[in-house]
């Protein structure tokens, strides 16, 4: 996983609804014996070398991205554009 998703991943799993869909994907991944949530909170460059890790990562963390921005737009109403402005 690079080296900004591993980052963010840990500091966007401070926000209650991003860990909530988290929770989701560890619980579907986790019948394949995969740990989302020890991976993405506790990963190092190690743990990101093998690819599976890599890839169930970030696509996890894609999956719950628009609905954070969604959330920021909603309690703020400030456009995504300015939002990305930021």
């Amino acid at each position: 996983m690079g080296s900004q998703w591993a980052g963010m991943a840990k500091e966007l799993m401070k926000l209650e609804p991003f860990q909530a869909g988290i929770r989701r994907c560890h619980e579907a991944l986790k019948t394949q014996g995969l740990d989302l949530i020890d991976t993405i909170t506790n990963g190092d460059d190690e743990t990101f070398e093998n690819v599976l890790n890599s890839f169930v990562s970030i696509a996890a963390v894609q999956v719950r991205i628009p609905k954070c921005w969604f959330l920021v737009y909603k309690f703020t109403k400030i456009p995504s554009h300015e939002i990305l402005a930021i």
